[in-house]
């Protein structure tokens, strides 16, 4: 594909051009295209090429582009102006993790990078408790720590998956119980820069959990049909038996309303 487009938009002209230089490619017209400048080039881009009647390749410099990286608002500025647009399979740290982490897979939310700010950081992890399936994100190995204590906190029997370097030489993958997780994060013999894919299989709720994370959690097992009892039997010690009883029996009864 590179070596027949005639224009290449990269996160980094300097990667890519080394890339080039690698296959012997040569003549190419290089775009830099990364997030700060992606709302102002994408429509231009696609204007240049309507005119100049050319082809382009998209590239990220690592994984796939639009996955938690630039490209969708290029992708479409390409669709609103009928220029055709085909995928390239390539790597991506998000499908390799969840074809090698044996967590629950059949459906899986993928969150892109976590929030910074504490507060939008708790009430995304939160707001897993209503999802089915395992979640993944991408971290930085320096924010990492932090992360999984916020989950930790409100996921104690999370399992967690961890892979970094994917696909490369220095290939590691660990499948672990999040307590575990901070015993690795603590090994002297690795360093904590680069980035990681982590897939979280939030397991059974803590006790501990509040009333509106527990009403979530109880709404979502009503509406998937299972007894009375087994739910009850599922939160015990979350809450007083007859509050816990109460919260079934009303959801039960707003869904019957609908």
């Amino acid at each position: 594909i590179l070596k027949e487009v005639d224009v290449i938009a990269a996160e980094d002209t300097r990667r890519i051009r080394k890339l080039l230089n690698h296959y012997g490619i040569q003549g190419k017209s290089l775009v830099s295209y990364y997030d700060e400048v992606e709302e102002k080039k994408a429509e231009k881009i696609c204007q240049n090429l309507i005119r100049s009647q050319q082809n382009l390749a998209l590239v990220s410099d690592a994984g796939t582009p639009c996955i938690a990286d630039p490209g969708f608002r290029l992708i479409r500025a390409a669709h609103g102006l009928k220029i055709k647009v085909s995928p390239v399979p390539g790597p991506s740290a998000l499908a390799s993790m969840v074809s090698v982490a044996g967590l629950p897979c059949h459906r899986f939310t993928f969150i892109g990078f976590l929030p910074n700010r504490a507060g939008a950081l708790q009430a995304e992890i939160e707001s897993w408790a209503g999802l089915k399936g395992s979640i993944v994100f991408y971290d930085s190995l320096r924010r990492l720590r932090g992360n999984l204590e916020q989950i930790a906190m409100l996921y104690p029997k999370a399992t967690i998956g961890l892979g970094r370097e994917l696909t490369k030489l220095h290939e590691e993958i660990m499948i672990f119980p999040i307590e575990e997780a901070f015993v690795w994060l603590s090994q002297p013999s690795h360093s904590l820069r680069g980035e990681v894919v982590c897939m979280v299989d939030i397991g059974a709720p803590d006790p501990r959990v509040g009333k509106e994370t527990l009403e979530k959690l109880v709404y979502q097992d009503v509406v998937e049909g299972q007894h009375l009892r087994s739910i009850l039997q599922k939160y015990k010690g979350s809450a007083p038996r007859k509050e816990l009883y109460s919260m079934i029996v009303a959801i039960k009864g707003r869904l019957d309303e609908k």
